[in-house]
């Protein structure tokens, strides 16, 4: 991978923003001051979610799927119990066991 000049600049900058991160938590141990870095994701502005919860509103209604309250593992097992599936057969089990194989 051949490497511009531009991205080996990048990376020098990296290593030394980590540098000077070192450094300065070594003078704060020598010192016995507390260090305290600023958290990652400070200051980074996140993109507004709203519009795409809207659009999959729109797609999940035109697909007929509403939102619903999630039944809970008896329920399903019941459901799946009426549907003809018999716990026995461990069928979802078996294919994964099978996949696994491959």
């Amino acid at each position: 991978m051949a490497a511009t000049v531009e991205m080996l600049k990048a990376k020098i900058a990296r290593i030394r923003q980590e540098l000077d991160e070192i450094s300065a938590m070594l003078e704060a141990m020598s010192t016995s001051q507390p260090v305290v870095k600023p958290h990652p994701l400070a200051g980074i502005k996140f993109a507004d979610k709203e519009p795409l919860r809207q659009a999959f509103d729109a797609l999940f209604a035109r697909m007929g799927i509403s939102h619903v309250q999630p039944i809970g593992a008896e329920k399903l097992q019941e459901m799946m119990r009426k549907a003809g599936i018999k716990p026995e057969d461990n069928i979802f089990s078996r294919g994964i066991i099978e996949m696994r194989e491959e």
